[in-house]
């Protein structure tokens, strides 16, 4: 994150790798051989004295060597942002008069360790272009502004996914957008294995080209507190970090969104259970890039459901471990906000065991079925599979049994009869688990 209004410079390093050079020590071990045209003599052996490009870990050691390069400079001007990734360097001041400095130090300390400054692409003028995004005074959004719309294999498929990923979390591409996409996933493994966009998928891509054009983040205001709100107009939740600028036409400053998986390791998660994990990571992901915590999270959760998940909920508790702010249902007033929420209403489960049928699962794999669900227990034989505690007394009519369907990003249960087809609705109900049977 870059302070908004705060003047930059973009300062890119020419050939970084092959201006570290190697220790005399170490040059021998990096060493390789030239064969001659038809063998006529001995292979030519020799050895690299900077930093090879081909070696696994020469990015790595690139990045330290650079860094160390620029340890003086952050300490002599600590009031200056220098980001720096591999070669491209980023500095940020809040005045014009800091941003010279600091960037004549890191300049001369860069020089002084060997490395090589290319003049022709240093950028001191909006917009700035760096790694993928353009940047203005007060906003971000991705350089590229067009998507690819031929799919033909899993590996274009995978591309495209690859490129939307990257810039989703800057413009708001949610899961239940990429859904049509993500299903094309399914299927033969091999990357040449043939895909084709189906009208749901173009459709989902009409409208990230749409959000590509539309669509930005803004920079953080350093005198403004940050905060969290859980969003989520179908099933799937999300999350928005942001901060509220009463002085601006528009107060709400978009900073990042924060998605979970597609699917989710678990076959069921409740709202609580996604509502915590966004907290989790949008702590954690603010905790990295600002160094701090919300002031405010706003919950999507109907006042009496709230107040019961703020006492009874393990997940929501430790997601709020060491939390030193607020917790509220209460959002800003916004017309974006509105649209991309939809207050969450307590669920009809039961804390204790309810006079109703009992349902009986069985998870373990034995079935060669994710879930089997009867109505009375049962026992597993390898010669006769389940046999129900009914049958062991004499013959009885078979008890009807229960299936369980459920798709990735889909928390609702549904609970069919296994004749007729009847659907049970939403009834209360209890749940006592015993590993992998409920």
């Amino acid at each position: 994150m870059i302070p908004r209004d705060w003047p930059l410079v973009i300062i890119d390093l020419k050939d970084c790798f092959f201006s570290i050079p190697l220790h005399p020590d170490d040059a021998p071990r990096f060493a390789f051989s030239i064969p001659s045209i038809n063998r006529e003599e001995p292979l030519q052996r020799y050895h690299w004295v900077v930093l090879p490009q081909g070696l696994k870990n020469s990015p790595t050691i690139c990045q330290w060597f650079v860094a160390r390069a620029l340890c003086p400079a952050r300490e002599k001007h600590p009031g200056a942002k220098i980001i720096h990734y591999m070669d491209d360097l980023l500095i940020a001041a809040p005045t014009q008069q800091e941003l010279q400095r600091a960037r004549d130090c890191v300049i001369t300390e860069v020089q002084n360790a060997g490395l090589e400054i290319s003049t022709s692409k240093i950028q001191e003028i909006a917009p700035w272009k760096y790694l993928g995004w353009k940047i203005t005074e007060q906003t971000v959004k991705p350089q590229k502004i067009e998507i690819r719309t031929e799919v033909n294999n899993l590996q274009d498929l995978q591309q495209l996914l690859g490129e939307i990923n990257w810039m989703r979390s800057i413009l708001g591409i949610t899961n239940d957008e990429l859904a049509p996409l993500f299903n094309l996933l399914k299927g033969d493994s091999n990357i040449k294995s043939h895909r084709s966009l189906t009208p749901e998928a173009r459709e989902a891509l009409e409208k990230i080209a749409g959000a590509l054009q539309q669509r930005q983040a803004h920079r953080f205001v350093t005198s403004l507190p940050f905060f969290l709100a859980v969003l989520g107009e179908k099933i799937q939740l999300y999350g928005l970090i942001f901060q509220w600028d009463s002085s601006q036409k528009d107060p709400l400053l978009i900073l990042e969104w924060i998605f979970l998986s597609y699917r989710s390791p678990r076959t069921i998660l409740s709202s609580l259970e996604m509502i915590a994990q966004i907290i989790i990571k949008a702590r954690t992901r603010l905790q990295t890039m600002a160094g701090k915590d919300f002031k405010t999270i706003y919950l999507p959760l109907k006042k009496d459901y709230f107040d019961w998940a703020l006492q009874k909920s393990e997940d929501l508790q430790i997601a709020l471990l060491d939390y030193p702010g607020v917790c509220t249902i209460h959002f800003p007033s916004h017309k974006l906000l509105k649209a991309k929420l939809s207050f969450r209403e307590k669920p009809k489960i039961s804390e204790v065991p309810l006079d109703a049928i009992t349902v009986f699962t069985d998870g373990s794999g034995k079935t060669h079925k994710s879930v089997l669900l009867t109505t009375e227990a049962a026992i597993w034989t390898k010669e006769r599979g389940w046999i129900h505690a009914s049958k062991i007394k004499g013959p009885v009519e078979e008890p009807k049994e229960w299936t369980i369907t459920s798709e990735p990003g889909d928390t609702k249960l549904t609970l069919k009869r296994g004749l007729g087809g009847n659907e049970l609705g939403r009834p209360k109900w209890s749940k006592k688990h015993t590993q992998d049977h409920t």
